[in-house]
């Protein structure tokens, strides 16, 4: 799959806040931003370098750059299921813009 795809299948299997959840991988239907990646073949350990990994991670708030920030940003209690969204659609806006 090419990454603004990827991007969003990820996206659509957090998309109802009732599918996405803080802390951990979470399991099928109920994941953290990166963990849809697990739903989507990616292997545990590829999941750091996954493409969609790094695209949510050039799109953070400046206060989460970083190694591992997205799974920091995802567990931050500050962070809501509208900012996981708009995290998405700002790396599937970038990735479409890339191409």
């Amino acid at each position: 799959m090419a990454l603004v795809d990827d991007l969003k299948a990820a996206k659509a299997l957090i998309a109802d806040p009732k599918n996405w959840r803080r802390g951990g991988w979470g399991r099928p239907g109920n994941r953290c931003a990166l963990g849809t990646l697990l739903d989507l073949g990616c292997g545990v350990g590829n999941v750091p370098s996954h493409p969609v990994t790094k695209a949510l991670r050039r799109c953070l708030p400046g206060n989460f750059l970083g190694m591992g920030s997205v799974v920091r940003f995802n567990d931050d209690p500050t962070t809501t299921h509208a900012d996981i969204m708009a995290l998405f659609d700002r790396a599937i806006a970038a990735a479409e813009a890339a191409k």
